[in-house]
């Protein structure tokens, strides 16, 4: 079923149960705006020019159903001019490609007795979104055709299972099986590479179970069990487990989060190895001000180093975005300090990654990463996003680490 038939058979679906439940239908439209500029040493300069219309239909009837009908159309305005994977230049990439789809499309049913399922395609943020994430900050968010059961007793306890079929990722239904005769690469290889793919079939289960007695603590167990049946090299089981939680003794507030996973490769995947994840966060805010040291680690193991596939890498390895597609072999280490704050409608950020081989001495790199927001009203907010990445030794097997990269980004998002 194509898009066209998604949208008429949703259409209907409401339409037919009656015309009184047009009050029940809440209509929100938006744009976003951005402008993005690369400086890349190593490859050539990038500019993307894009806008994002998105048309949301809310369906609730107060009682037990709910259910949202999401549009999305991207345009970028010098397509063409610049990598966005789907349509392949030779420039560093920036993967907003223009196109429309339907970004949202489910139905939600809620007992009495705290269960819920959401059955089509959804966006999903599982926890803190590192395994599982919808990428939100791209122009094309990451969402799944899935069926999601949950219970929540609403005071501490909450269980969620989720079975993915498919994955639409950040680059549009357009990357498709073919590249398009004016990618570079056709004549060598008119096939895409199956990393690039705008969307990956799955038979994936996901588990995630969360306990809060406090404030003070939250405990967290997962496992991901991804078999991806159109790119099987990033099929892998995961299992971890996460604690988190808060503490305010006087004016300031602690908090803290530490998460430890290993995985390993699945049934389909042609790969074999064993590697681990650490991930550690501590902060301190006082009043509007909030300051953080971080350090995570992707362990690598014969060659293959831990994989993030579903997951919002851009939030994690840095906002020049020049690791979050990296496929080492010797793992990644990434030890991070930040600055946090607002004041009124303002709102900025710091945060500086050193990034090194988990398995050598070699010291990647290093990125400052700055965001500055402003929400004129609840309808305007405005943002600038500037990164660095300075580069020490680079990796081998990925040469455009060994130069520099310039990263800014404009944003004017508008709620209607």
């Amino acid at each position: 079923m194509n898009n066209k038939h998604l949208i008429i058979a949703f259409s209907l679906a409401i339409a037919g149960v009656s015309q009184s439940l047009a009050s029940d239908i809440t209509w929100e439209p938006s744009a976003r705006y951005r402008y993005q500029s690369i400086n890349d040493d190593f490859r050539s300069d990038a500019i993307a020019n894009t806008i994002k219309a998105r048309l949301s239909a809310k369906y609730s009837d107060d009682e037990n159903i709910q259910g949202l009908l999401q549009v999305d159309a991207v345009h970028a305005f010098n397509e063409g001019r610049y990598n966005s994977i789907a349509f392949g230049e030779s420039t560093a990439p920036i993967p907003d490609p223009s196109g429309e789809e339907i970004n949202q499309l489910w139905l939600s049913y809620t007992t009495q007795g705290n269960w819920e399922i959401i059955g089509g395609r959804q966006l999903i943020n599982l926890n803190n979104e590192r395994h599982v994430s919808g990428n939100e900050f791209w122009q094309n968010d990451q969402t799944f055709d899935a069926i999601n059961l949950r219970y929540d007793d609403q005071e501490s306890l909450s269980v969620e299972y989720f079975y993915l079929n498919k994955a639409h990722r950040i680059f549009s239904d357009d990357a498709k099986r073919f590249l398009p005769d004016s990618d570079p690469r056709f004549q060598s290889n008119p096939q895409r590479p199956l990393g690039e793919l705008g969307n990956h079939k799955h038979k994936s289960h996901i588990v995630n179970l969360s306990f809060k007695p406090s404030n003070f603590l939250k405990i967290i167990g997962y496992s991901i069990l991804i078999e991806n049946e159109s790119a099987p090299a990033l099929s892998s089981d995961t299992y971890g487990a996460r604690v988190e939680g808060e503490i305010k003794p006087s004016d300031i507030r602690y908090q803290y989060a530490f998460e430890l996973a290993t995985q390993g490769s699945s049934t389909n995947s042609p790969l074999y190895y064993r590697s681990s994840y650490v991930f550690a966060d501590l902060s301190a805010q006082y009043k509007g001000h909030r300051f953080g040291i971080g350090y995570e680690k992707l362990g690598e193991d014969n060659n293959v180093t831990f994989r993030t596939s579903l997951g919002n890498n851009h939030l994690f390895l840095g906002w020049t975005d020049l690791l979050a597609g990296v496929r080492s072999n010797r793992g990644l280490v990434d030890t991070s300090i930040s600055y946090r704050a607002r004041i009124n409608k303002l709102r900025w950020r710091l945060i500086y990654h050193r990034f090194s081989a988990d398995n050598t001495d070699d010291t990647i790199g290093d990125e400052l990463d700055i965001e500055i927001a402003y929400r004129y009203d609840r309808n305007w907010e405005f943002t600038l996003i500037a990164a660095k990445f300075f580069s020490n030794d680079g990796l081998i097997t990925f040469p455009a680490t060994t130069g520099d990269v310039t990263s800014i980004s404009l944003m004017a998002a508008y709620r209607f």
